[in-house]
């Protein structure tokens, strides 16, 4: 979901600290979309950094989540681990992505408070991104999620 179009709503935040030489080590992203899907609560995030580029961290976790740690990998509570994606218009106005995924046998999620009927979901996370094309470089992401509600009409 590239966000270089407009964003849906402002629900909350995710930042983010991501060591070793990441290229973008401080993320400060907006919670422009939180929402019930067909089988997952989804969370997309987007950091402007200027008209042609942003950056977004986006995850899935399970309805049945509750608050509590959950260490990684845990597909039955947290499907998709969060990813980092780097979106920007190139020198011929194509849209381009690059994406950072997670290692999903590393890292812990611990919800500190979920409320299913406003939308409310509070977490830190501590995971690992890994460099595409650079076996063995990886990235530790240390963050905090706070979303206030529902970003679309979930009926």
């Amino acid at each position: 979901m590239s966000q270089l179009t407009e964003s849906l709503s402002d629900v909350g935040t995710l930042n983010a600290k991501i060591h070793n030489n990441f290229p973008f080590p401080d993320y400060t992203g907006t919670v422009t979309h939180y929402f019930i899907g067909p089988r997952h609560f989804y969370l997309f995030t987007s950091q402007k950094l200027s008209e042609t580029e942003t950056n977004e961290f986006n995850l899935a976790i399970s309805p049945n989540i509750e608050a509590g740690r959950y260490e990684l990998p845990n597909k039955e509570m947290i499907p998709t681990v969060p990813y980092f994606l780097k979106h920007w218009v190139d020198e011929h106005g194509a849209e381009q992505t690059e994406r950072y995924n997670p290692d999903e046998n590393n890292g812990y999620i611990v919800v500190k408070k979920i409320d299913k009927t406003l939308g409310i979901f509070e977490a830190e996370f501590n995971i690992t991104l890994l460099t595409q094309g650079t076996p063995g470089k990886s990235h530790q992401a240390v963050g905090d999620i706070n979303v206030t509600g529902w970003s679309e009409n979930r009926k």
